[in-house]
């Protein structure tokens, strides 16, 4: 393996946030039933790339594991045409699934008439773990599944499948994991559950990331992953890579956040309040003076004249020289409305 190929995280690391996630779920579900498989939440590496793909692919790839994300004795369902109803279902009474678990083949014809509500296909997306559909039928699948397949990321995989190797492609199914090429710049890869053997998972997510880092880095896509993150279902996400140039610049992001701590820190850039900087006045001769008073400034003798005549005939005078009228005040009946008359 070329040094181009090599995983961008390290298995060190990886170990170290694996464990770290199942502890997390054990202790977060201890309190709960264990009948419930509470531990059954998926682990994920959510990749960062560092620009959003040109090219859209409806097509997922299949990324095979060493070990296979799903229990062993993993339900799956397989949507097929009408016309290879009869030929599979009579290979699919001499076939059995590795470790166990079970095949279900629903031609979309009975799909169509037998799953017409909401309720029903919520139903239907509850009692498998996997569906797989021939890729001759997947542009009719939004239409008959509806939104609980889509919501739950358990939208069908679509697969070539033939009368000679369709057993093997669900097989190959059941033993991989999903890369579907986002329409953003994040997309998010199942590695493992949180019940399984933690080296098991951690042997998933470098596989992952070595396939991961091969298709991104083709002509097709011309694209590099500048961050990888592993994150359980309901937890935080934990950083296992972060590429060379996002580490300077959050280094020197956090360089100069010190440096304005300690520039705000230090004595000479606190700045004197306007009253301390008053009082800090010094004379020519060095000493201090203390800080001056507003003295206010005496009215001038008309203004005296005129607050004189208003008090005499029962006006509110201003400093300025308006005032505000107060004629009338204690007086009742007519002698209201003659003094209002004369104003």
């Amino acid at each position: 393996m070329d040094s181009a190929s090599a995983p961008l995280a390290s298995g060190s690391t990886t170990e170290k946030a694996v464990k770290a996630l199942v502890q997390h779920v054990a202790a977060k579900n201890a309190p709960k039933n264990e009948l419930l498989a509470a531990n059954e939440e998926t682990i994920s590496l959510y990749i960062s790339l560092e620009k959003i793909p040109d090219k859209r692919r409806e097509k997922p790839f299949l990324i095979p594991v060493p070990h296979s994300i799903y229990p062993e004795d993993v339900d799956i369902c397989v949507f097929i045409k009408d016309s290879a109803k009869a030929n599979l279902k009579d290979q699919l009474q001499n076939k059995h699934i590795q470790g166990g678990g079970s095949i279900k083949l629903l031609p979309v014809g009975k799909l169509r008439r037998n799953f017409k509500t909401a309720a029903q296909r919520r139903e239907l997306c509850r009692s498998y773990d996997v569906f797989i559909c021939d890729d001759r039928v997947v542009e009719m699948m939004p239409s008959y599944l509806g939104k609980p397949f889509f919501q739950t990321k358990k939208s069908p995989i679509p697969v070539k499948l033939t009368l000679a190797n369709w057993f093997e492609a669900v097989e190959n199914v059941k033993n991989s994991t999903i890369l579907r090429i986002p329409p953003g710049p994040c997309c998010s890869v199942k590695i493992g559950r949180c019940n399984m053997d933690p080296a098991h998972i951690v042997a998933n997510a470098l596989r992952v990331i070595e396939e991961v880092t091969s298709i991104f880095s083709t002509p097709r896509f011309h694209n590099t992953i500048s961050a990888i993150s592993v994150k359980a279902t309901d937890s935080v996400a934990l950083p296992i890579y972060v590429a060379d140039k996002y580490n300077a610049a959050v280094r020197e992001a956090a360089a100069a956040k010190e440096d304005q701590g300690a520039a705000a820190a230090s004595p000479a850039a606190v700045r004197p309040s306007k009253k301390r900087a008053m009082a800090q006045q010094v004379s020519d001769d060095g000493a201090p003076q203390p800080a001056q008073k507003r003295v206010r400034s005496e009215p001038s003798s008309g203004q005296e004249g005129q607050r004189g005549s208003a008090a005499a005939s029962g006006k509110k005078v201003r400093q300025d020289g308006k005032g505000v009228s107060r004629a009338g005040a204690g007086l009742t009946g007519s002698k209201k409305r003659k003094a209002g008359a004369k104003l």
